[in-house]
C-alpha cells in the first residue's frame, strides 16, 4: 500500500471514527435525556387521570355499588380512546378487575396508600397508584403509556442525521484529504525521484520546489538542493584537483624531460649568434634570433609549468592587501600594454591583513591585472574593492573589458585554457594563481558582474596573531 494510500484511509478511519464516537456520546446523553423527561411527562399525566378518575367515583358509594364500576370503566375507556394511554387496568381490593385486563401483573396489587411508581417493560411504560381519597382505598390502578417504541422513533431521526454526517464526514475526508495528501506527497515523490537519480551518481538535478508553503517540507526541499549543491561544489573540487595534480605530474615529467635538451638548443644558437658580426643584418643573423626567441619562449613555458607543478611555499604573514595591490600596480605599470589602464584601488585602508604570503599575492594580482589589460586591449579601468566578512579577507578586481562568455566561464581556470592567440599566452596563469590562493586556505573564483567587464574575487583568511 503507498502511503498516500495509507494516509488517505488513515485519515479517514481517524475521522469517521471521531464522528461516531461523538455521535454515540450525544444519542447516550439525548438518550437519557428522553427517558428522563419521559418518566416526568408520564407522572404529571397519571396525576391529571387520576384527579379525573376521582372526579367520575362516588365516594358516597362503595366501589362494588354498579353504578360506580360503570362510571369507573367508562372514564377509562374515554382515556383510551381519546389517546391519553394505550391502555387503563383497575381493580379492586380483593384483585377483581373492575376496568381493563390486569391478569398476572401482580404489580398492580402492591399500589397502595396513593403511591405512585413506574416501571419498563416489553416497551412500554407503565404507571401504578392507588385510587383514594381522604385515606380510603378504593382501587389500584394502572396506565401503560409509550414507551421504548417512542423513544426509539425520537432517536431515529438522530441516529440518521449521525449516519448522513458520518457519510459526509467521509466524502469530505477523501475530497479534501486527496487535495492535502497531494500536496504532500507529491513533493515528496518528487524529492524521491530527485534523491534517486543523485544516488545513481547524477549530481546535476534541477532543484526540488515545494512550491509556495514554507512548512517542514519546504525546509526538507531546501535541505535537499543545498546537499546536492555541495555535492557538485565537491564533485567539482574533486574533478579539478585531480586535474590539476594530473597536469601537475605532466608538467613535471616535460619539464624535466625538455629542460636539459632546451638548454643546449638555447646554448648552441647563443654561440653561433656571437660568431656573427656586430651590427651587421643577414638571414643568418634573423633566423639565429628567431631561434633564440622562440626557445627563450619555450623555456618560460616550462617555468610557467614548473610554477605549476611546484607547490607553494612560504610562511604565512600578515598581508596588508591596499599595499600589495600598490605594489603590482608599480610593477605593471612600466609595461606598454599597461600605460592606458587606469587602476582604482578602493581597498580600506582598515582592511584586516590576510592570512598568506606577501610575495605570492602579489604574483597573483600581477597576473589578474596584465590578463585585465589584455582583455581591455590597453585602455580602460580596473576597480579593486575589498571587504571582511567574518573570519575572511575578499578582494576584488573587477575590469570594464568586454567579460567572459558565459560558454567560457566554467574553464578559465583548467590548465592550458586561454582565449588568447596562439603564442600570446599558456593558459596556465589562471591555474597557479588559484593553486597559490588555495594553498593558504582560501580561493581564487570568478564574481557576478552587472554589466560588461570581468570579476575576478580572492577569498582569503584573515590572519591571527599566534597565541603567546
Amino acid at each position: 500500500m503507498s502511503l498516500r494510500t495509507r494516509l488517505l484511509v488513515g485519515l479517514a478511519v481517524l475521522v469517521v471514527a471521531a464522528v461516531l464516537s461523538s455521535g454515540w456520546l450525544l444519542l447516550t446523553v439525548a438518550r437519557v435525556r428522553l427517558v428522563g423527561g419521559q418518566e416526568r411527562q408520564a407522572r404529571v399525566l397519571s396525576e391529571q387521570l387520576l384527579r379525573e378518575l376521582r372526579a367520575s367515583y362516588d365516594w358516597k358509594l362503595p366501589l362494588s355499588d354498579f353504578a360506580n364500576r360503570t362510571r369507573l370503566a367508562s372514564a377509562a375507556r374515554a382515556m383510551v380512546l381519546r389517546g391519553d394511554v394505550r391502555d387503563v387496568a383497575i381493580v379492586d381490593e380483593d384483585g377483581q378487575p373492575v376496568a381493563g385486563d390486569a391478569s398476572g401483573d401482580r404489580a398492580i396489587a402492591g399500589a397502595r396508600d396513593g403511591a405512585l411508581f413506574l416501571a419498563r417493560r416489553n416497551g412500554a411504560v407503565y404507571v401504578y397508584a392507588s385510587l383514594a381519597s381522604q385515606g380510603v382505598q378504593a382501587a389500584s390502578v394502572r396506565f401503560r403509556l409509550g414507551g421504548e417504541d417512542e423513544l426509539s422513533a425520537a432517536l431515529a431521526g438522530a441516529r440518521y442525521v449521525l449516519i448522513s454526517s458520518t457519510m459526509l464526514a467521509g466524502a469530505l475526508v477523501l475530497l479534501f484529504g486527496t487535495l492535502f495528501i497531494r500536496r504532500v506527497v507529491a513533493p515528496l515523490e518528487g524529492l524521491a525521484q530527485m534523491a534517486r537519480r543523485v544516488a545513481s551518481g547524477d549530481l546535476d538535478v534541477p532543484p526540488v520546489s515545494a512550491g509556495w508553503s514554507n512548512d517542514e517540507l519546504a525546509r526538507l526541499s531546501e535541505a535537499f538542493n543545498r546537499m546536492t549543491a555541495s555535492l557538485r561544489e565537491q564533485r567539482d573540487h574533486l574533478l579539478a584537483q585531480e586535474k590539476l595534480a594530473t597536469v601537475g605530474r605532466l608538467a613535471a615529467g616535460v619539464a624535466h624531460e625538455v629542460g636539459n635538451p632546451l638548454a643546449a638548443v638555447l646554448g648552441y644558437a647563443e654561440m653561433l649568434l656571437s660568431d656573427e658580426p656586430e651590427g651587421v643584418e643577414s638571414e643568418r643573423r634573423d633566423m639565429l634570433e628567431r631561434i633564440r626567441k622562440e626557445t627563450e619562449r619555450i623555456r618560460g613555458i616550462i617555468a610557467d609549468l614548473l610554477d605549476y607543478s611546484r607547490p607553494v611555499a612560504g610562511a604565512v604573514e600578515p598581508v596588508r592587501l591596499g599595499e600589495a595591490v600598490d605594489n603590482a600596480v608599480a610593477l605593471v605599470r612600466p609595461q606598454t600594454r599597461f600605460r592606458g589602464v587606469t587602476v582604482d584601488n578602493q581597498v580600506p585602508a582598515e582592511l584586516p591583513a590576510a592570512a598568506a604570503s606577501t610575495s605570492r599575492i602579489i604574483q597573483v594580482l600581477l597576473n589578474l591585472f596584465l590578463n585585465a589589460a589584455d582583455a581591455m586591449g590597453g585602455e580602460g579601468r580596473i576597480t579593486v574593492e575589498a571587504s571582511a566578512p567574518e573570519g575572511l579577507v575578499l578582494l576584488t578586481v573587477r575590469d570594464s573589458g568586454p567579460g567572459i562568455p558565459f560558454a567560457d566561464r566554467a574553464k578559465v581556470f583548467d590548465p592550458f585554457f586561454t582565449t588568447k592567440e596562439p603564442g600570446k599566452g599558456t593558459g596556465l596563469g589562471l591555474a597557479i594563481c588559484r593553486s597559490i590562493v588555495q594553498a593558504y586556505g582560501g580561493d581564487l573564483t570568478l564574481g557576478k558582474i552587472d554589466g560588461a567587464g570581468a570579476s575576478f574575487v580572492v577569498r582569503l583568511p584573515r590572519f591571527t596573531a599566534p597565541v603567546g
